[in-house]
């Protein structure tokens, strides 16, 4: 009798159907989208200020600020190339 339970609720579990789908969707850009002139601008811009602290530190090479100026901006132009 305990084997008659098991053989009609067998059939039951094994014919489920799918309950889920599964599409396939393309990612989007996330963020917002820059313009490429502004892209170029913000490196002459970076690049001006690497030129202005490394005048500085042509004056006085031990000027610390200058330095990280320096280092900040040439950072900063590495990011934008890449």
């Amino acid at each position: 009798m305990k084997y008659l339970s098991i053989v009609f609720t067998t059939p039951g579990l094994v014919s489920c159907t799918q309950f889920a789908t599964i599409k396939e969707i393309e990612p989007e850009r996330v963020g917002f989208r820059s313009k490429p002139t502004a892209a170029v601008d913000t490196l002459e811009r970076s690049v001006s200020a690497a030129e202005a602290a490394l005048r500085r530190l042509e004056r006085n090479p031990l000027d610390v600020e200058a330095q990280a100026d320096y280092n900040f901006a040439v950072s900063r132009d590495h990011r934008h190339l890449a």
